[in-house]
């Protein structure tokens, strides 16, 4: 009795009553791979779980199941930031230091509005790939 009541404590995740799911997938600009950067999951209305990140290596991300979104819609925001070569002062210590700038354009990162980018996340383990362009392009009719 003592054994089968230490396994049932023992899958419960840590307290987690979250259903995750696992995500994974590659982040490309431009047919680039992005070498650095971070992609975020926001749950839309009716979603219930958490908002959730990973960082982005190599132009992959990985999102394992304890750390995954549930089950649901998501708006997907996507950022890099990459050296300008300059140097600047530090907001609060003066230090001069490097200088970045956003890489990834504006409709990705939510900087201007939400997002172009969503994502639908099935239970199980899904993939997501991202194929970003620089400029948006017109479809004509």
């Amino acid at each position: 009795m003592i054994v089968v009541l230490c396994l049932v404590c023992w899958g419960c995740g840590g307290g987690d009553k979250l259903n995750r799911c696992s995500v994974e997938g590659t982040v490309k600009l431009d047919g680039t791979p992005v070498d650095n950067g971070f992609v975020s999951f926001k749950a839309e209305p009716g979603t219930p779980g958490p908002d959730v990140a990973g960082q982005i290596k190599n132009g992959k991300y990985s999102l394992p199941l304890k750390a995954g979104p549930v089950a649901g819609s998501y708006s997907v925001t996507i950022t890099a930031s990459v050296p300008t070569g300059n140097k600047i002062k530090a907001q609060y210590t003066g230090k001069e230091v490097d200088e970045y700038k956003q890489l990834i354009p504006p409709q990705y990162t939510g900087e201007r509005g939400k997002s172009i980018l969503n994502a639908k996340i099935v239970q199980g383990k899904n993939t997501v790939d991202f194929n970003l362009e620089s400029e948006m392009k017109l479809i004509s009719p």
